[in-house]
C-alpha cells in the first residue's frame, strides 16, 4: 500500500510539472502584438507608471488598447475583432461609466467608450473586488484582462486593476 501511494504521488508530481511546462510553452508561443495605450483624459496622471508595471508583471506582453478602440473594432467587424481579441491578454485603458454586479454577484466595470449606448463590460477578478467596489464613475483605470465575447460585443474577464 505505501508503495502505491508513492507511485501515485510521483505521477501527480509529473503531471503538475508537465502542466506548468505546457503553460510556459503556450505563453512563449503567442505573438507579441502591442500598440500604444492612450487613456481618456479623465485618467489619472500616473497611468503611464501603472501601464509599465502591468507590462512587467505580465508573463507575456499584453495587447494595449483603449476601451473606445476595442468597441470600435467590434462595431466595424465583430467576427474579426473576436478572432483577434478573444482569450488574449489585454491592457485596457479607459474611464468608469458605472460599477455593478452581474447575476453571479461578480463586480462588473462598465468602461466608457464615447458611444452613448455601448460600454465595455469588464468582470473583475475576485482578488480585486474590494478595490473595484471603491471606484467612482468617471475615474480613470487601467485593467489587465482576458478578451471575451458577449453576444457579438466586446467584453473582458478576469480583470486586475493596475
Amino acid at each position: 500500500m505505501p508503495r502505491l501511494l508513492v507511485v501515485i504521488g510521483a505521477l501527480l508530481g509529473i503531471c503538475l510539472v508537465l502542466g506548468a511546462l505546457g503553460s510556459i510553452v503556450a505563453a512563449v508561443g503567442k505573438p507579441n502584438r502591442t500598440s500604444p495605450v492612450s487613456v481618456e483624459t479623465t485618467a489619472k496622471s500616473d497611468t503611464a507608471t501603472r501601464v509599465a508595471k502591468a507590462i512587467q508583471a505580465a508573463a507575456i506582453s499584453p495587447v494595449q488598447i483603449t476601451a473606445a478602440q476595442l468597441l470600435r473594432e467590434y462595431q466595424d467587424n465583430s467576427a474579426s475583432a473576436d478572432a483577434k481579441h478573444r482569450g488574449t491578454l489585454l491592457l485596457v485603458g479607459g474611464s468608469i461609466g458605472w460599477v455593478d454586479r452581474d447575476f453571479v454577484d461578480e463586480i462588473v466595470l462598465h468602461l466608457r467608450t464615447g458611444d452613448n449606448i455601448d460600454s465595455i463590460m469588464a468582470t473583475v477578478n475576485d482578488a480585486d473586488t474590494k478595490k473595484a467596489a471603491r471606484l467612482k464613475n468617471g475615474e480613470g483605470v487601467v485593467l489587465l484582462c482576458r478578451g471575451k465575447t458577449r453576444m457579438g460585443s466586446a467584453a473582458l474577464e478576469d480583470c486586475r486593476l493596475q
